[in-house]
């Protein structure tokens, strides 16, 4: 899983029940992509309109990887394994699981050349062969394991390895990942760097570091990484088949428990391992020149990219401009001023790397959602003097904007699948402060088939472009192309090394770029591109982390670069003048680089069987049940077990869940209590083939519902059967920064009370309608949701006309904000809450104060969806009518971090939180009473659990003011799971 990890396939066995339950449930893909499915041996591939070729591709090699993998590791193939190839997001990406049935997704979309992921001569073979091999990995059941297999089905419980270290499960496909492509993560030169670097100036990598919950860089890519180099070291040490031997091992062990199995394979323990790995990773050393001086002018870290000189204001010094991606704040573009020691922020920024200025607009493309799943790059300006920000493309998957220096010409990466073209549009403005406009359509276009196009950069005099290409099993390479015809001429090409990132001279006679000839980091050369032959590259610039995104200021003096530190990325800038002559490179010799020190593996050459036509996508071949599990619950003295049965089909169209539990415990009511001998039955079922999902429910529980005794006027709690039956749709409206979605449906509710002759049934059928708004940000290193708010109201209509006994309205509104509050992360937190109920006294519905959290599903229509009273218990008070506001100051305490050494806990941070709750209830808002008052202190832990479910638990006092109770004051200490809201 390149980076989803087993998020999905817990997601499948857990989360896509509460999806369907909840109703969460929407499509996972774009309604407007229409599935076909071939067949080979044993891979089923789905794939949509658009992508005929690279399918065609994909069925021609799964076969040679299932035999590759296999022989790798020496393990069995899985008999059939699902393959979905799809288009409709400029993030590369690609995940597995096993859950319920083999299956993979890959994007077609390959990720950018600068990035980690970009060491590959053929994205679709490498992102195939990691997930195939966690396929392989994952899908192994042994010993007596067996048993649950056997008895449960496909449930999660009985794959074992599921439940191994982050850095184990990626680790091992990380590994194989390079071991068949010569490519990939291990030994990338950036992978290296990125590890020395740390290494340097932190020390030595701690194994529980990297198994999972990691936010510190390099954050999410540490078991990448350091479980690849691992498994690396391991493979080298002992022999690839030892690693099967390994997934056979820990296939037979509980989960959790397969660190034993590292000293019956290795003789060793997985840290003694680890330690004997990282020693022999510091004492290793590279043959570098002499680093280059030069000034470190950024200290972001983590993600930095994209420097670009932009031509100061009169005579003065050009200012610097480059983009920032942290856990700490919203990625944004950054300009430094020309004395190099002030950063403002131009604009946000949504994932991108390259930009271009012309000197009062600077251009640059980021993702935006194209409908409820799809998500694209389009190109966008802001105002260098504004910074007013205006949309030049819209669901165009436009990127890498390159401007001329005279404004009047945009170059741009249009991606395609399998392929992506060079566009030169115009730009129209009658005046620098008029914002531009793209002009279609294009003056030039450069296409060839399964070749990507990269990181244009406009000649000083406009007539050429350079840019990088990388074709279908090439290493990138960088040409020059003609501005007038297109002609595409290479400048710079090499089998055995990847060149990125062209930039001009000022007087337009050479080129500089980055590249890993050196054979250990990426450095920067320069080519002359003047008379007929280019010669050979030179090295200019030497960084011990390495140096990309190379750009020359207007007067040739000095160079800017992103180079690595432990910190991660971040920018440079050297003089030229200055800087030595570095001793000729191989230039475009074919010899080894000094990294591949064994030969390159060859893969299987055999001709894959034919494939057997293709056909339109039907779902009912994988929507029967693989698995059943155990189900219990147990909240408010309440517990209830039974089973819990659900499926879904391979696209996720059709999704359901059935669940039949009987309550074994359970408080005592005011009234005699209903047998618990009848069982609660609870069936969901969610179709998500398009943009609005259908979601039908039926239930039938036993319930304890709290009302108002009009004779003694005391709450009063009685035993109910509640039979549901709901049929709506749920609509979503998505943006990067802000999200929406509508619920509307029809509720047959059937409530028969245990003491019929004292509280008659009665019917509640409803429509019911919700809408959810949320612009609050949560990053890596947030405490709490921040810079925002969010906003749910729900609206009930009970009416005859439905069959329903009387009419009553009930509406519901939460309004949360979240400001700054003074140190980075700390939040001030408000929120209010009320509930309203009007109509006949028999309909109406009754809410309740009290419990230390909330439901966490945005459409609760339910007695408990708003009164949050922390420290007091809950259904306190009830009423048709209630209020509450919460008032919260959190804080964070310290960054952690650490886990210990394999176990599946990894504790992040702890935050504390002052806090104060106010609520009441009564017949209408106007005559509530006395209120109940609670006022205290939390502190939370957010922690890491099973190496990849984030989990904040909290720990409080409360000193609460009931004035209906004696005593009146009382202090009340709860625990919680989740932040507050």
């Amino acid at each position: 899983m390149i980076r989803l990890g087993r998020w999905v396939a817990w997601g499948f066995a857990i989360g896509l029940c509460l999806w369907a339950a909840e109703a969460q449930g929407q499509t996972r893909y774009d309604s407007r992509l229409h599935f076909r499915v071939i067949h080979t041996d044993h891979f089923v591939i789905y794939f949509h309109q658009g992508e005929e070729r690279i399918a065609s591709r994909l069925a021609g090699m799964v076969e040679a990887v299932r035999r590759d993998v296999a022989a790798q590791l020496v393990l069995d193939a899985p008999d059939q394994i699902h393959v979905v190839l799809v288009d409709q997001t400029d993030v590369s990406n690609g995940w597995s699981t096993p859950l319920p049935y083999n299956t993979i997704e890959i994007a077609a979309t390959p990720p950018p050349l600068t990035s980690l992921l970009g060491n590959y001569d053929d994205w679709l073979r490498l992102v195939l062969v990691h997930e195939y091999t966690h396929i392989v990995h994952l899908d192994r059941v042994g010993g007596w394991m067996r048993i649950f297999r056997r008895t449960l089905g496909r449930h999660p419980m009985s794959f074992p390895n599921l439940f191994l270290p982050t850095w184990q499960v990626e680790g091992v496909a990380t590994y194989v990942e390079s071991a068949l492509t010569g490519r990939g993560r291990v030994g990338a030169a950036e992978t290296r760097a990125i590890q020395d670097e740390i290494a340097a100036s932190r020390g030595l990598m701690p194994i529980d570091r990297a198994g999972g919950g990691l936010v510190a860089w390099p954050g999410g890519n540490t078991p990448y990484f350091y479980g690849g180099a691992f498994s690396d070291y391991l493979a080298s040490r002992d022999g690839p088949d030892r690693l099967g031997q390994l997934a056979r091992a820990t296939s037979s062990r509980l989960p959790f428990l397969g660190e034993g199995a590292f000293t019956s394979v290795f003789g060793a323990s997985s840290q003694t391992l680890w330690h004997q790995f990282q020693a022999q990773r510091a004492s290793a050393s590279h043959d570098m020149p002499p680093p280059t001086d030069a000034r470190r002018l950024t200290q972001d870290g983590f993600m930095t990219s994209g420097p670009r000189y932009s031509p100061g204001c009169g005579n003065g010094a050009p200012r610097v401009l480059y983009s920032t991606l942290t856990p700490e704040r919203f990625p944004n573009i950054k300009e430094i001023a020309a004395d190099r020691r002030v950063a403002r922020t131009v604009t946000t920024r949504y994932l991108g790397e390259s930009l271009s200025t012309d000197g009062r607009w600077v251009f640059f493309d980021q993702i935006e959602f194209d409908g409820p799943v799809s998500r694209f790059r389009d190109v966008y300006a802001a105002d260098l003097n504004t910074t007013r920000l205006v949309r030049l493309s819209h669901g165009a998957r436009m990127s890498d904007p390159e401007v001329s220096t005279d404004g009047t010409r945009l170059a741009v990466v249009v991606q395609r699948a399998g392929d992506s073209v060079l566009a030169v549009y115009r730009l129209s403005r009658p005046s620098m402060d008029t914002p531009p406009v793209m002009d279609r359509p294009a003056v030039l276009t450069v296409a060839e088939d399964g070749c990507h196009f990269a990181t244009p950069r406009w000649s000083p005099d406009l007539t050429r472009l350079a840019a990088t290409r990388q074709c279908e099993g090439r290493p990138p390479e960088i040409v020059v192309i003609d501005g007038t015809n297109g002609g595409v001429t290479p400048v710079v090409s090499d089998r055995r090394s990847r060149s990125i990132t062209p930039a001009w001279s000022p007087d337009g006679q050479a080129l500089y770029f980055a590249s890993d000839r050196d054979g250990s980091r990426f450095q920067i050369f320069t080519i002359g591109t003047g008379g007929t032959s280019p010669g050979a590259p030179r090295q200019v610039v030497s960084a011990t982390g390495g140096a990309t995104a190379p750009d020359v200021s207007p007067d040739g003096r000095s160079l800017l670069f992103v180079g690595v530190t432990a910190a991660g990325y971040d920018i440079f800038e050297a003089s030229l003048t200055s800087t030595p002559a570095a001793s000729a490179s191989r230039g475009d010799t074919p010899s080894v680089p000094v990294e591949q020190d064994r030969p390159s593996p060859q893969p299987s050459r055999d001709v894959p069987e034919p494939i057997k036509g293709d056909r339109s996508y039907s779902p009912w071949s994988t929507l029967w049940p693989r698995a059943w599990s155990p189900a219990f619950t147990t909240s408010n003295q309440r517990t209830d077990v039974g089973a819990t049965v659900e499926g879904s089909d391979v696209l996720g169209r059709h999704a359901y869940l059935a669940t039949v539990t009987w309550t074994v415990a359970r408080p005592t009511t005011d009234m005699p209590m209903a047998s618990s001998a009848r069982p609660n039955i609870d069936v969901s079922y969610v179709y998500g083939r398009w943009r609005q999902t259908l979601l039908l429910s039926a239930s039938d529980t036993l319930e304890s519902v709290a009302f108002i005794d009009r004779a003694s006027g005391r709450v009063v709690r009685a035993d109910a059967w509640d039979r549901q039956l709901f049929a709506g749709v749920l609509v979503a409206w998505r943006r990067v920064r802000l999200s929406q979605s509508w619920l509307s449906g029809v509720v047959l509710d059937h409530e028969r009370f245990a003491s019929a002759t004292v509280i008659p049934a009665r019917n509640r059928n409803a429509l019911r309608s919700a809408w959810t708004l949320n612009s609050s940000r949560l990053y890596g290193y947030s405490i709490s949701s921040e810079e925002g708010i969010r906003s749910t109201a729900t609206i009930e209509r009970v009416t005859p006309a439905l069959g329903a006994d009387g009419s009553a309205t009930a509406a519901t509104v939460d309004l949360r904000a979240y400001l700054p509050g003074g140190p980075l992360h700390s939040v001030v937190a408000v929120r209010f809450a009320s509930g309203v109920s009007t109509g006949d006294p028999g309909e109406r519905r009754v809410f309740s104060l009290g419990a230390s959290t909330i439901p966490s599903s945005p459409f609760d229509f339910g007695q408990r969806a708003v009164g949050m009273m922390r420290g007091i218990p809950i259904d306190s008070r009830v009423g048709t009518a209630v209020a509450v506001t919460n008032l919260d100051y959190r804080f964070p305490l310290a960054r952690i971090e650490r886990g210990f050494r394999t176990w599946p806990i990894f504790l992040n941070g702890l935050h504390g939180a002052i806090f104060a709750d106010v609520g009441a209830a009564g017949a209408t808002l106007g005559s509530m009473g006395s209120p109940l008052v609670s006022t205290g202190v939390e502190i939370a832990s957010d922690v890491t659990l099973g190496y990849f479910l984030p989990l904040t638990v909290a720990l409080g006092a409360a000193w609460t003011h009931d004035a209906r109770e004696a005593p009146a004051n009382r202090l009340a200490v709860f625990l919680r799971l989740g932040r507050a809201f």
